[in-house]
């Protein structure tokens, strides 16, 4: 199996519900910037998973872990209410990159291989980046309008955005966030599909509905 992706979550058996929520989608830009620079180009092949599940509990005194039915490596470990709430007030990347550095070395067997060098390297492109997660998701251009539409989608600890650009004949002449949503790929990841060019404008079009998210003239 291939591995795909990352999550950071808090047993909500402990806490509150909203409070557990808040946590796993403060995550989310730093486990899809991890998604996208490591386990997709590197396509890292593991035995019986296909996901990691990073759950904090105030009882799990060191990090334990097992596969469930549904291919999810789980793994428990102890959660620093004082650090975490220390991070919000700074770079809440910094206490889930901190987090992911002690807990994956601890639980790598011969049965849990791991990526931890190429994890480690993308921790500290993603600091020297200045925690930003922000990437190209469609290009296209047309010859008629002399014109080239972008979409770059981008993620921080508190929202999702989606920003179209366009460019017509080496001139900006369009450059706005055209979505916001929350971090999590539920609520955004079927509002917008592809970049379709008309006689007269440039098109955003909906995953899902027949209409659009947005149609800009040029």
């Amino acid at each position: 199996m291939i591995l795909k992706s990352l999550y950071f979550n808090l047993d909500r058996t402990e806490y509150p519900n909203e409070y557990g929520y808040d946590l796993l989608m403060k995550s989310r830009y730093y486990c899809n910037y991890i998604e996208r620079t490591v386990f997709k180009p590197l396509k890292w092949i593991v035995s019986d998973f296909d996901r990691i599940s990073i759950k904090f509990s105030d009882t799990a005194a060191t990090p334990n872990y097992d596969v469930n039915p549904f291919k999810v490596l789980c793994i428990r470990a102890k959660f620093d209410k004082k650090e975490y709430e220390q991070a919000l007030n700074s770079n809440v990347a910094d206490f889930f990159i901190a987090n992911i550095e002690r807990i994956l070395p601890s639980i790598v067997t011969d049965k849990i291989n791991l990526p931890i060098a190429e994890i480690q390297n993308a921790n500290k492109q993603f600091v020297l980046d200045g925690y930003i997660n922000r990437w190209l998701y469609k290009k296209k251009s047309s010859k008629n309008l002399k014109a080239t539409a972008f979409l770059y989608c981008e993620l921080t600890a508190k929202t999702f955005n989606l920003t179209l650009q366009i460019m017509r004949e080496n001139n900006l002449i369009y450059d706005k966030v055209i979505l916001v949503e929350v971090p999590d790929p539920v609520a955004y990841h079927y509002k917008f599909k592809d970049l379709v060019f008309t006689s007269h404008s440039v098109i955003v079009t909906h995953k899902l509905s027949q209409g659009n998210l947005i149609e800009i003239k040029i």
